[in-house]
């Protein structure tokens, strides 16, 4: 009887030992949900301005002019168009891949389905452009001049595939041919973009990247990657290139093939010069390949385009 009276009295004297070691805890902030904003920045990161609220929380691939357009697809088939300076906005309806800016920023193209229609943006007059039946359409891409389209096409044929890279006048009737592959592969002919002397013509064909000389005609494989390609960039002197896999690794190689560099882990690159990059990740940082040192310009950005002419960043931020 003795033993079950202490253990009655043991029992709530544990109670109040484990109650008196329970630590005092503070209030946790509430969670504020932020406000997604389209902004404009200078390279230094000093100057943020929010250009206007957009409801879109994604990671956007952004096209840009050389001044004072950009765009971004706020979802797979609906592009948003703003001009930074005067804030006019436009919503196109198109394919995933299928839009670009020329440099001035004059005309944008879009494709729908198997046609590529031409806007005016000064004037907001859209024309049908090109149009095709029994192709696939894609990738279009400006020359430096914006006097050109270049773009991917695919065509089946039974069992074969036939790719080309066309190029088309904007302003006339003229199409040509600049390159064909046709085998049993159904992979695109990715991203074919003019140099920025429009001398050469780089492309992405099954992980490898390409250069065609366009006076001779000569291809070459820069290099043969064991991943599929994200984006490429090239800089203005086409000394170095940068190559992002699916896997967003990134590399930095020289224009032969011969010397390439694994860099910074990121979504979207481009260069500053041949030694200086920008990337995307949690936020926007400038890269110098030199010294292998990066630095943070805006935290928490999402995607980014470069403004040449204004030496400018625009992107998309959530702000509390």
């Amino acid at each position: 009887m003795k033993n079950k009276h202490k253990i009655l009295f043991i029992i709530p004297l544990i109670v109040i030992m484990l109650s008196s070691c329970i630590l005092p805890t503070s209030e946790s902030e509430p969670y504020v949900t932020p406000t997604y904003y389209f902004c404009m920045n200078n390279l230094a990161g000093d100057n943020q301005v929010e250009l206007f609220e957009t409801g879109y929380q994604g990671y956007p691939k952004i096209y840009v002019s050389n001044s004072d357009h950009a765009a971004y697809f706020s979802d797979e088939n609906n592009v948003f168009m703003v001009n930074v300076e005067t804030l006019d906005t436009l919503n196109i309806t198109c394919d995933a891949n299928g839009f670009a800016i020329s440099p001035d920023g004059e005309i944008a193209v879009f494709q729908q389905d198997k046609s590529f229609y031409k806007y005016v943006i000064s004037s907001g007059e859209t024309s049908l452009l090109l149009q095709f039946y029994d192709t696939e359409i894609s990738y279009p891409y400006f020359s430096s001049d914006g006097e050109t389209l270049i773009f991917s096409t695919l065509y089946q044929n039974d069992s074969t595939y036939t790719k080309k890279i066309r190029s088309y006048n904007i302003d006339g009737n003229i199409m040509e041919i600049l390159h064909t592959i046709e085998d049993e592969n159904d992979d695109w002919i990715k991203m074919p973009r003019y140099s920025v002397n429009d001398e050469n013509l780089y492309f992405e064909y099954l992980s490898g990247l390409y250069r065609i000389n366009l006076s001779e005609r000569e291809i070459f494989c820069i290099y043969q990657f064991n991943k599929n390609m994200r984006d490429y960039s090239v800089s203005d002197s086409e000394n170095y290139l940068l190559y992002v896999n699916t896997s967003h690794d990134c590399y930095y190689l020289t224009s032969d093939g011969m010397d390439l560099t694994e860099i910074e882990y990121g979504f979207n690159y481009t260069f500053l010069n041949d030694q200086q990059l920008l990337y995307s990740r949690d936020g926007i940082y400038t890269y110098d390949v030199s010294s292998g040192s990066n630095e943070e310009i805006v935290e928490d950005a999402r995607g980014f385009g470069y403004l040449k002419e204004r030496e400018q960043i625009v992107y998309i931020r959530g702000i509390r």
